[in-house]
């Protein structure tokens, strides 16, 4: 039994608010963000968003919630980019603190404007820009209100290749991070890098993994085969998420050129339009492109149809090399008993190939001896998918500790911004 058996409290808390700040993309390619979202109301907290942009998706996952999502567009000034442009939008004396000088003071107002009102127990900051904006309006109220402090990607000041990342911006994360109450972070490995690089000693931290919330999906579909027309007796092999280097597309797809004729290749997700072009000529006949995104509540479907799920990393910096808990596209394939070919890192093979759930590979051309393997006992490794995703993926139970914790500090025995 997973951990989103905890029974329904009903509405005893929705005079308590919590409050999320979702900086680093749209709302929807969060699930964490998402699944934060459904436990705290399954908890009886009344959910405020605020986020840099959603889409319709955002709606879908959370269409039967009463969670309030406040869409801080691009159309005006932004909060978010770097500290030099924005300094240029606002007064220097925001807040009379000059660490939040780099946001835009309107942002600040608007989000401080739409919690005045709410009794709130905490607030929750996504990624450094998250935990920044959510401090700087735990000051603007004034209410010496927690911040907690939510770790997705990996930012270090030494390795953040392929982030956006300024020094100002670690000083700004460090001085806050110093300041919140608790850390939500996917695993060891990643809490030990994340906490070592901001100078926290001790502090209370949670290890939550980037998984999906909620019961193993046994059911078969033919989602894909519907959708882009695949012949209903071919193994699908699916790629899920960013279609670009850092997955290794490109070279998964030359890969796929000596695949036997019953496997097709899926990759779903997406994908900058030079690069599209540039895998459509790699591309052959047995591999099928899926650009784009769909609903979060569509995944499960989506997924269930496939056969074998590939999560392919390129090292590009630690937070990549430290992916297994962080993956959102292993945990997916997990909870539909997806075996996996994963890439030949530590963690990794620990995560999928130790728990015998699936094959790490050094190169995706050896992608297919990996998926050979696997479907010459693909029952056994399908069951063990299952097992590893209800003791290491799902979301609810891993969650759990966060609400406990949360209780307490709505009755002062948790730790206070302070």
């Amino acid at each position: 039994m997973t951990g989103t058996s905890r029974p329904w409290r009903g509405r005893c808390r929705l005079h308590k608010t919590v409050a999320l700040f979702v900086s680093n993309g749209p709302f929807d390619s969060s699930p964490s963000a998402i699944n934060t979202a459904l436990m705290l109301e399954r908890a009886g907290y009344h959910v405020v968003v605020i986020v840099e942009r959603s889409y319709d998706s955002d709606k879908t996952a959370l269409r039967d919630t009463s969670v309030v999502v406040h869409d801080f567009d691009e159309g005006t000034t932004r909060w978010k980019r770097g500290a030099e442009r924005l300094e240029r939008m606002i007064a220097p004396t925001l807040l009379r603190k000059p660490e939040y000088a780099c946001l835009a003071a309107s942002k600040i107002e608007d989000a401080a404007r739409i919690l005045a009102a709410e009794p709130l127990v905490a607030l929750i900051g996504y990624d450094p820009w998250g935990l920044v904006f959510a401090s700087a309006v735990a000051e603007r109220l004034g209410t010496h209100v927690p911040v907690v402090y939510y770790s997705l990607e990996l930012y270090l000041s030494y390795d953040h290749a392929g982030l956006e990342y300024s020094e100002r911006l670690k000083e700004l994360e460090r001085r806050c991070h110093e300041r919140a109450v608790a850390t939500i972070v996917q695993d060891e490995e990643r809490a030990k890098l994340l906490l070592e690089d901001n100078g926290i000693a001790g502090g209370r931290t949670f290890l939550v993994p980037n998984g999906p919330l909620g019961e193993p999906v046994r059911e078969k579909t033919a989602y894909l085969h519907e959708r882009l027309g695949i012949e209903s007796g071919k193994r699908v092999l699916l790629h899920a998420g960013g279609i670009n280097d850092f997955g290794r597309a490109l070279e998964l797809a030359r890969a796929a050129r000596d695949f036997p004729e019953d496997w097709v290749l899926v990759m779903h997700g997406p994908i900058q339009p030079d690069y599209l072009r540039a895998l459509q000529a790699e591309a052959k006949g047995n591999v099928k492109l899926s650009p784009g995104l769909v609903a979060y509540n569509e995944l499960p479907r989506l997924v269930a149809s496939a056969h074998l799920g590939i999560a392919l990393y390129a090292n590009l910096n630690r937070g990549m090399y430290h992916i297994a808990s962080a993956s959102g596209k292993i945990g997916q394939y997990l909870r539909c008993g997806l075996p996996v070919v994963t890439s030949r890192f530590d963690n990794l093979k620990r995560a999928v190939e130790d728990t015998g759930c699936g094959v790490c590979v050094d190169d995706p051309a050896q992608v297919a001896i990996a998926a050979k393997e696997i479907f010459s006992d693909y029952g056994a490794f399908r069951e063990r998918a299952f097992r590893c995703y209800e003791k290491e993926y799902e979301f609810g139970r891993k969650f759990e500790p966060v609400l406990d914790f949360l209780a307490k500090v709505e009755t002062g025995a948790g730790g206070s911004g302070e």
